[in-house]
């Protein structure tokens, strides 16, 4: 431990001026200061996700007494990778007399910082102890726990004594969960592509054109699109069938029915399909025909999940004669 600090040789320090005290936290402090909302990673940012850490211990006064420190953070190659990017700039290791040394043991997965002046004056300041850029290896609902441990000499007022080491010690931690964060662009939108009012012939099958598109990162696995009836008052309807030109529709009741869509699309969906529509009824009844579309997985990057649905009316157009109306009337 401390393997820069062979160079340092130790001697009494003299402070004068102000007797501060102390105001340095007992434990570690982890932020990330960007790639992160609310502590969550963006899962459906495209390409490598990079986050910025940093460590601090709060405001440290100079009657703290810290001359250097060193970090140790371990780290899981399968959800981070470190990049070798550790910034001291405008940070308690990175002053005119600092001395710093960084690295990375693959054995153990360990990334090591170490920071101190070269004249062993005292380190103060509230900025952090340093900055370090990670890249996240993350799936949907992956977790990241950032762990570092610091040792400090035994002389800094914070901290725990290590036993035999002569150093003070102080642990935190971070846990960064990765899910779809919310954004506009990221809808999921349902139409009918037809005029608002479809007239529709008695007996005869009319259909209705639709389409399922999202925003782009979307991300879309599987897909639920919902079909409904939505009659008025004083409507009925003797006889009526609803098909799906490609897909077969699922009966949920009379009334609704719903397919599925499995897809892979990391760019935007674009679905195309029709309504297919047979019913009599009379002259003047008529009712909605209602669409909507949610994505089935919440990691499908879809925060507009539920569209407020696209309805359509149809009206009835009576087909039969006179004769055929009095025929149907005498059989009632």
């Amino acid at each position: 431990m401390f393997r820069l600090l062979i160079l340092f040789v130790l001697v009494p320090v003299l402070v004068t001026g102000t007797i501060y005290e102390s105001q340095a936290q007992e434990t570690l402090q982890i932020n990330i200061i960007n790639g992160l909302v609310r502590d969550t990673l963006d899962y459906c940012t495209p390409g490598e996700k990079n986050i910025l850490i940093e460590i601090s211990t709060g405001n440290v006064a100079f009657s703290d007494s810290l001359m250097f420190f060193e970090i140790v953070i371990p780290i899981d190659p399968a959800k981070l990778r470190y990049t070798g990017q550790v910034n001291f700039n405008g940070t308690l290791g990175g002053g005119s007399k600092a001395v710093t040394s960084t690295g990375y043991d693959p054995n153990s997965n360990r990334i090591f910082i170490e920071a101190g002046n070269e004249d062993l004056s005292f380190l103060a300041g509230n900025v952090p102890l340093v900055r370090i850029q990670l890249v996240t290896l993350v799936d949907c609902d992956d977790s990241i726990f950032i762990n570092p441990k610091a040792y400090f000499n035994e002389e800094f007022k914070k901290g725990t004594l290590t036993p035999f080491s002569n150093t003070k010690e102080m642990t935190g931690t971070k846990k960064i969960v990765a899910r779809p964060i919310f954004k506009a662009s990221r809808f999921l939108s349902t139409q009918i592509t037809s005029i608002d009012t479809v007239q529709i012939d008695s007996n005869k099958t009319t259909s209705i054109p639709f389409k399922v598109e999202s925003g782009l990162e979307t991300k879309i696995d599987s897909l639920r699109v919902y079909v409904s009836m939505k009659k008025n008052e004083t409507m009925t309807i003797p006889n009526y069938s609803i098909k799906c030109k490609d897909f077969d529709l699922t009966e949920i009741d009379s009334f609704n029915w719903f397919f599925d869509y499995k897809t892979t699309s990391t760019n935007g969906l674009l679905l195309l399909s029709e309504i297919q529509v047979e019913t009599s009824g009379s002259a003047n009844d008529s009712f909605d025909l209602q669409l909507r579309s949610e994505s089935l997985s919440s990691c499908d990057c879809v925060s507009l999940k539920d569209v407020v649905s696209t309805k359509i009316r149809h009206s009835y157009k009576n087909t039969m004669t006179s004769v055929e109306e009095k025929e149907r009337s005498n059989l009632k």
